[in-house]
């Protein structure tokens, strides 16, 4: 519906935004608290988080396997954040 209703799609990347703003807040507090040290920018690692959360929705409309999911919830934040980001 966002791609043909432009209010749609305002809502749409306002909550966007929102949710990266949220996790660039998160991933802040996290490095300042040592839990967290990737080098790569907070608002890169935003964004990635917002990307996969996106394909892992899309993925769950398909794959009911609930065990499959958190699996590749799992990697996918492993691959984002790192093993001690995990564990903390």
């Amino acid at each position: 519906m966002a791609v043909n209703h432009k209010k749609a799609r305002e809502i749409v990347l306002q909550n966007e935004n929102k949710l990266r703003e949220s996790f660039k807040a998160c991933l802040e507090k996290a490095k300042q608290q040592e839990c967290l040290s990737i080098d790569h920018s907070s608002d890169v690692l935003a964004n990635q988080l917002v990307i996969t959360l996106k394909g892992l929705l899309l993925s769950s409309k398909a794959i009911k396997d609930n065990e499959k999911m958190i699996a590749a919830c799992e990697q996918s934040l492993d691959f984002i954040l790192g093993k001690e980001a995990l564990a903390a």
